[in-house]
């Protein structure tokens, strides 16, 4: 939850979404202002890339499946956290050009008002 990017942004949630494959790994989403506008996130600190490897490899199913992305939503005000795992569609919430603005508003955290 502390990440020194974070700490610079005005933020009421965040959406990352984490991506550990064979031949790469990343994190991208989105700081939500109160507004529930959008700006783009990364951490700074990829240590918790190795963390959420770590979650991959612990959650391997017995025939060697595993998932493909992982949402991670936070509210900050509440220290909700929500975590979603994709098994079947490795393109779901790909950040890119094309799919920016759908995934901006699908990965949002639903925040209490």
């Amino acid at each position: 939850l502390k990440d020194s990017a974070s700490e610079e942004v005005d933020w009421v949630s965040l959406a990352l979404v984490f991506r550990i494959q064979e031949s790469s790994q990343g994190a991208s989403g989105f700081y939500y202002d109160a507004a529930g506008v959008g700006e783009p996130a990364a951490p700074n600190d990829f240590t918790i890339l190795e963390k959420v490897h770590e979650l991959q490899i612990a959650m391997r199913n017995t025939d060697g499946r595993s998932w493909h992305r992982c949402l991670i939503q936070i509210i900050r005000r509440t220290n909700h956290i929500s975590i979603e795992f994709e098994y079947d569609d490795p393109d779901r919430w790909r950040i890119s050009p094309k799919t920016l603005e759908a995934v901006k508003a699908e990965i949002r955290p639903n925040t209490p008002a």
